[in-house]
C-alpha cells in the first residue's frame, strides 16, 4: 500500500471513529514528529465540515527541561490556562484526537524521578476534572499512533530512520485493517463483536474474576453494578465513538477493595516516562501490599506516592489471543498497542461508564459503592498464552472465560 492511500485510509478511520460531525471542533494532541499527518488530519476536517482545528504539538524535551533545570519550589506550579483549556474541549462541541509515538522514547529515562513525579502530580490534579469528563464519555475522543524514527528505532533496536518506520507501518496497517477492502466496516463489524461480548459478561452478573498461569493467581471482585465496555462508547448524544484505534479489549470496574493475590506483569510497561519490566505485584484486600520489578522498581514507588488510591484497581480488561496486535509478535513499548495485546489491569482511576448508572452518581456515592479514584490510571498487562479466567457469579453459579489465553465463551 503506498504512503498516500495509507495516509487516507487512516484519517478517514480516525474521523469516522471520532464521529467528527459537520459544524464539530476539533483540538489535536501531538507531537512535533508528527506534524506532516496532524497537517493531514487538520485538512480532511475542515473540508469534512470542522469548524475549527486546535493543535497542541507537545515537544517532550520541553518538560525534560523543566525538571532538569527548574527550581523546586517551581515544580508543582500549574497555570490555571491549562485547566480552562482543557475543561473548554469537554462541552460536547469538541473532539479530541490524542496522537502517540514518541520521537525520543527513553528522553526521561535518566532524570530525577522524584522531580518528575511532582510535576505529574501536579499536572494531574489540575487535569482532573478534564479527566473525569473523558473518562465518562462526555464528549468524542480517540487515541492513536503515528510511526516515528524514534518509536520505530526502540522497538526494532536497529536504530531510527526511514525503514525502520516503514517496517513499523507494514506491521500496524494489518492491526488498524488498514488492508481491508472497506476498514470503517471492517471496524465496524469487529466492534460488533466486542459489543456482544461485553454483553454476555454484564448478562452473567460476575462477582469475581480469577486468573491464573505459572507466574499470576489472581482474584478480582467486581461490583454487583459492574458493567463490561467493549467494541466503542456513546456521545451524550447516543452517537457511537471509537475512543482506542486499535482496540481488542472488553473491560470493566472492579471492586476497590475486592483484588487479591498475585500479578506478574507480562509486557514492559512506560510509568513517569520510564520503563517498567518484569514487575509484580502482591494484592490483599484491594490494595498492592508489595510490589517489585527487574526495571523500575523506584519508578513505582514514585508512581505510588503521587496518589494512595493507585495502589488500587480501577479496570481489569479481556483481551484475546487471537488479537492481531498479540499476533504479531512485536513488544511496542506503547501502552495503546500493548495493551491491545493481552489481558491487563489498570491501577488507578475507574470507568463511571464502566458502573451501571456511574456517570449520574456524585464523588462521594461513586466512591461509597466502591468504586475507585484516583488522579492516576496506568494499565499494567498480565495476559499470556497459559492464562486462564475462571468467573464466579453473583446468582452462585461459575464459568469458564478464557482458556489458553483465548475466549471459551
Amino acid at each position: 500500500m503506498d504512503h498516500e492511500t495509507r495516509t487516507e485510509r487512516y484519517i478517514d478511520l480516525l474521523l469516522t471513529a471520532l464521529d467528527l460531525e459537520p459544524g464539530n471542533k476539533l483540538a489535536i494532541r501531538s507531537e512535533p514528529a508528527h506534524r506532516d499527518f496532524v497537517l493531514a488530519v487538520v485538512q480532511r476536517a475542515y473540508q469534512a465540515g470542522a469548524a475549527y482545528v486546535h493543535v497542541m504539538a507537545n515537544d517532550p524535551r520541553i518538560h525534560k527541561a523543566r525538571v532538569e533545570y527548574a527550581t523546586s519550589d517551581s515544580l508543582s506550579y500549574v497555570p490555571g490556562f491549562l485547566r480552562d483549556e482543557y475543561l473548554s474541549f469537554t462541552d460536547g462541541s469538541w473532539c479530541l484526537l490524542s496522537l502517540v509515538g514518541p520521537e525520543y522514547p527513553d528522553l526521561l529515562e535518566k532524570i530525577d524521578s522524584g522531580r518528575n513525579a511532582i510535576v505529574g502530580k501536579a499536572q494531574a490534579e489540575t487535569l482532573k476534572p478534564f479527566r473525569e469528563a473523558l473518562q465518562s464519555d462526555r464528549f468524542a475522543w480517540c487515541v492513536a499512533a503515528i510511526p516515528t524514527e524514534g518509536w520505530a528505532g526502540k522497538i526494532f533496536g536497529s536504530g531510527s530512520g526511514p525503514d525502520a518506520v516503514e517496517q513499523l507501518w507494514n506491521i500496524m496497517v494489518p492491526i488498524l485493517r488498514l488492508d481491508s477492502a472497506d476498514p470503517g466496516s471492517a471496524w465496524k463489524e469487529h466492534a460488533e463483536l466486542l459489543q456482544a461480548r461485553a454483553r454476555l459478561l454484564t448478562d452473567r452478573s460476575i462477582r469475581e474474576l480469577h486468573f491464573r498461569s505459572a507466574s499470576t493467581d489472581l482474584k478480582v471482585s467486581l461490583l454487583e453494578q459492574s458493567v463490561w465496555v467493549g467494541g466503542g462508547a456513546r456521545k451524550p448524544s447516543g452517537r457511537p465513538f471509537l475512543p482506542n484505534v486499535p482496540t481488542e479489549e472488553v473491560f470493566t470496574t472492579p471492586r476497590k477493595n475486592g483484588t487479591r493475590g498475585r500479578a506478574v506483569i507480562t509486557r514492559p510497561v512506560m510509568v513517569l516516562g520510564r520503563i517498567v519490566s518484569g514487575a509484580w505485584f502482591e494484592f490483599v484486600d484491594g490494595r498492592v501490599d508489595a510490589f517489585g520489578a527487574e526495571q523500575g522498581t523506584d519508578t513505582l514507588e514514585k508512581y505510588f506516592e503521587i496518589d494512595p488510591n493507585a495502589r488500587y484497581l480501577g479496570e481489569i480488561a479481556l483481551v484475546d489471543a487471537s488479537s492481531p496486535v498479540f499476533e504479531s509478535g512485536t513488544i511496542f513499548y506503547n501502552i495503546l498497542y500493548d495493551e491491545n495485546a493481552a489481558c491487563h489491569m489498570a491501577l488507578g482511576s475507574s470507568y463511571p461508564t464502566c458502573v451501571r448508572g456511574g456517570v449520574d452518581l456524585s464523588t462521594d456515592e461513586y466512591e461509597k459503592l466502591g468504586a475507585n479514584r484516583s488522579t492516576l490510571h496506568t494499565d499494567f498487562m498480565i495476559g499470556s498464552t497459559d492464562l486462564s479466567v475462571d468467573a464466579r457469579t453473583y446468582e452462585d453459579g461459575s464459568f469458564q472465560v478464557m482458556r489458553d489465553g483465548r475466549f471459551v465463551i
